[in-house]
């Protein structure tokens, strides 16, 4: 599945004193900022070389506004494809995308170290090891959703008593799967993804109905 990033960096002194855009009319800015946004949406980081299209999805007014060409300018096209991108956007992905490809292999490592010096233990009668089961989620959601939860007692208590009420790991990883696709691109939503909230008695039910039903 192709890694969308839900935000990108905005320099506002580099934009506030770009000559780029101090020539530019009031309607050629507005077209630019919704071309670098529907290119930072695209698993590409661009978009068709197609002037019309591009058009449409700036809410450009030919009759309004006249010559679309400065906006065009500055989306020139990728030798390797042929579709159009913001060279600075595109190198903004690339360094975004790089970021966050290393935050996720340096967890992944990080959990296989610990899973490697800390040994299994039997904490319950039916032979399930709780602990180490939350801490297995913990690591999961992390991963996902780039955050770095630690492994304390408030962190991980929600989560083993999900798992004592009968859940198994993978349920857990099916739900947290789904909330990050419903949310994480959301700024508001984003927030809630976080054991206390997923992993909350009554709020828990609710979420597990829509990977089960």
């Amino acid at each position: 599945m192709p890694l969308l990033l839900p935000f990108f960096k905005f320099y506002v002194l580099d934009w506030i004193t770009s000559e780029k855009i101090a020539t530019m009319e009031t309607p050629h800015i507005g077209a630019y900022s919704m071309l670098l946004a529907h290119c930072w949406a695209q698993a590409t980081c661009s978009l068709p070389n197609d002037p019309a299209y591009l058009k449409t999805l700036s809410k450009w007014d030919d009759a309004r506004y006249g010559d679309f060409e400065p906006v065009l300018a500055c989306f020139p096209p990728l030798k390797r494809t042929g579709r159009v991108t913001n060279p600075r956007l595109y190198a903004e992905w690339i360094k975004a995308k790089q970021q966050i490809e290393l935050l996720s292999e340096s967890g992944q490592k990080g959990a296989a170290k610990r899973w490697a010096e800390k040994p299994r233990r039997v904490s319950v009668p039916n032979g399930r090891d709780y602990q180490a089961e939350s801490k297995e989620v913990l690591a999961f959601l992390n991963e996902k959703t780039r955050k770095h939860f630690r492994e304390v007692d408030a962190t991980l208590a929600p989560i083993q008593a999900r798992l004592k009420s009968g859940v198994d790991v993978q349920t857990c990883r099916t739900l947290i799967m789904r909330k990050v696709h419903d949310w994480l691109a959301d700024e508001k939503m984003a927030k809630f993804l976080r054991p206390e909230t997923l992993f909350n008695k009554t709020k828990f039910e609710g979420y597990l109905g829509e990977v089960t039903k």
